[in-house]
């Protein structure tokens, strides 16, 4: 797989055990960090693109790799080490984003050709990242000294991965929309908060908005239950002249089978209270289908709904804040004939696609089967699994165009559809009050006004799945017009040296004064605008971190020990200032102030020097390896802080 096979008598890349997880920022990382030692053995030759061309089929996510500068071997390999040890998190929906830092290297007195790096790395948890880290490392071991893998060492890497959801479903989000989002907030500089399992804080303070999924602190809760309602829904927006799906709401089979006979085949069923397609059946053709489709949906809701079914396309537009950002042309899941191959072959090949199995590693099942659905479209078209279709005929095996079912779509260029219609999307967003929303609409031809043909809204959601696929900037757009700005307030640091509580809380106080600042927090408590809001923290990291996600506070100052800088980190990437309150200047003071703002120099462009001589020296305290604290040093090994970094 690597080309000519390299004899190694030791693994490339070792992973210390020993490692240390910060709940805040460190070395100018965005994000927690955890900081481990990785042992490299050098191998001449090694062809590391290729190396990324094997991994990426392994792991599939979406995002492009990185440039990367590879100042030697050694680093190249551990910028890819960081890069695909996230890539594999974000695949599993783990958020984890942003640069690494990698320290200078200590040398391995056994063998002139290894050295011991220190590694600082994003991690969102210390479990999933070590997972991550052994798999990568393992791969990259197995990948760079093989032609080829063996089945068995195929099999222990595909073991693996499928292992590694245990590790990170506890922290995996439920949301696809959510990772893009925080991805796009890493790109754009912005500060991220887990508030709660899904739920984060975008900015600090006043300029701080919550995201759950694609639902923002500006949708109101009446739109949202109005949109996941569709009998409500289709009510309002019959009363605002728009066209709706004729309906029936029935309360039994037989109900259900009356209507359909009343309304005329086809028609759908549905339940009233579902979104995403779930308990949705299309294109009903009989009363036995009508009954099946009746049962299903009636376990969703007490509500079901039998309507017309409308001959035309399906078409998804993403209304973001009274703009149509995004047309999804949908279709609904099914396979292409190749004239070859039998419909299960061609489900298989499907199954097997990037988008595919990306789907399956996350929710263990696939979203294209041949299942019951699939066997009932089959059979009214009389075909089965092994029929095979000729070259370019699709069968379909869904009723219905969702993405979450199998679904395909195509991207549509927003000036390329007739304007009327995107006013009704917009329209309808806007009739139900939501900032953003999903408008499916079925109609026979986007370049003409749905006034002059059969179109109807068949579904608005609050919480639409955006897509990622083609179109990531889509995002980015969202966010930056619902941040208005980075999100950020004016942060300064005190980093105070040996200060009494009460003196460390009347200096915090003494320089939101000076610096304009409504906010201050120390260990001493948190107060904005004078009142305190909290009395004595557990520590200083947890009072800053209390003010930051407050959106009363407008700027902050917030005091810290050079010893809770070591063992928390910084409660947030951005700084507009530090202040060192201390004895000794530069490489006059204490150890432990050098080694924190080794590990917070990266994140101001401001360090402001406040000293008072002592008489008497302080004792030397020692410092961790590679400007890492992680554990005691050697006796003997050098001090170096982490000097080069690689992105992601």
């Amino acid at each position: 797989m690597m080309g000519t096979p390299k004899m190694a008598t030791h693994p490339v890349l070792t992973l210390d055990t020993r490692y240390r997880k910060l709940p805040g920022m460190a070395y100018g990382l965005s994000q927690p960090v955890i900081m481990v030692k990785i042992h490299v053995t050098a191998l001449p030759g090694l062809d590391l693109p290729r190396l990324d061309a094997a991994l990426r089929s392994y792991v599939t996510e979406p995002y492009p790799i990185p440039a990367m500068v590879e100042v030697d071997a050694s680093r190249g390999l551990l910028e890819r080490l960081h890069y695909w040890h996230s890539a594999l998190q974000r695949e599993y929906g783990v958020p984890v984003f942003g640069v690494c830092r990698i320290g200078n290297p200590r040398p391995d007195p056994e063998d002139a050709r290894a050295a011991y790096y220190p590694l600082v790395l994003p991690c969102v948890h210390a479990r999933a990242s070590q997972a991550a880290l052994e798999w990568v490392i393992k791969s990259i071991n197995l990948l760079v000294t093989r032609d080829s893998l063996d089945q068995e060492e195929e099999d222990l890497l595909q073991e693996g991965l499928l292992a590694l959801r245990s590790a990170f479903e506890p922290v995996a989000l439920g949301s696809t929309n959510t990772i893009h989002f925080l991805a796009a907030a890493a790109q754009l500089g912005m500060q991220v908060t887990r508030l709660a399992p899904d739920l984060y804080l975008v900015g600090q303070g006043r300029f701080g908005r919550r995201l759950l999924s694609s639902i923002t602190d500006a949708t109101p809760a009446i739109g949202a239950r109005m949109a996941g309602n569709k009998l409500l829904s289709a009510q309002v927006l019959g009363q605002f002249g728009m066209p709706v799906p004729f309906h029936i709401v029935v309360e039994s089979e037989e109900q259900a089978v009356a209507a359909a006979g009343k309304i005329g085949y086809p028609v759908v069923v549905k339940p009233a209270g579902e979104e995403q397609g779930r308990g949705v059946f299309a294109g009903l053709r009989s009363e036995s289908s009508v009954r099946r489709a009746y049962n299903e949906a009636a376990r969703f809701t007490s509500a079901t709904m039998v309507e017309k079914h409308y001959h035309g396309e399906d078409f998804r537009f993403t209304v973001a804040h009274g703009q149509v950002v995004k047309i999804m042309h949908r279709k609904p899941g099914g396979v292409t004939g190749d004239g070859r191959s039998s419909i299960a072959a061609l489900v298989a090949e499907v199954q097997a696609t990037p988008e595919h199995v990306r789907s399956f590693r996350r929710q263990a099942k696939h979203r294209l089967d041949l299942d019951e659905e699939a066997v009932d479209l089959l059979q009214e078209l009389g075909l089965g699994a092994e029929s095979v279709p000729e070259a370019g005929l699709f069968v379909p095996l869904r009723r219905k165009s969702n993405i979450s079912t199998g679904g395909d779509y195509s991207i549509l260029p927003v000036e390329s559809v007739h304007p009327d219609n995107c006013e009704l999307a917009v329209d309808a967003a806007h009739a139900l009050g939501l900032d953003l929303a999903g408008i499916d609409i079925i109609m026979q031809d986007l370049t003409i006004s749905w006034r002059d043909t059969e179109s109807v809204i068949c579904e608005v959601n609050a919480q639409p799945q955006i897509g990622f696929r083609d179109t990531p900037e889509v995002f980015v757009k969202i966010l930056r017009t619902l941040m208005g700005g980075n999100g950020r307030i004016p942060c300064h640091l005190l980093l105070i040296e040996d200060v009494e509580i009460q003196a460390g809380a009347e200096l915090c106080q003494h320089w939101a004064t000076r610096l304009n600042c409504n906010a201050w927090a120390s260990v001493a408590g948190t107060w904005i605008e004078g009142r305190q809001c909290q009395s004595r923290s557990v520590h200083s990291y947890a009072a800053a971190r209390t003010l930051l996600i407050n959106d009363r506070v407008k700027a902050l100052v917030f005091a810290m020990s050079p010893a809770d800088i070591l063992r928390f980190g910084l409660p947030t990437p951005y700084l507009t200032s530090i202040r060192v309150h201390a004895d000794q200047t530069g490489e006059s003071g204490s150890p432990v102030l050098r080694q924190a703002l080794a590990m917070i120099e990266f994140h101001t462009e401001q360090i402001v020097w406040l000293t008072r001589h002592r008489r008497t020296p302080e004792p030397a305290v020692a410092e961790s390896p590679g400007g890492l604290a992680m554990h005691a040093p050697d006796p003997d090994e050098d001090e170096h802080p982490p000097g080069s970094s690689s992105s992601s």
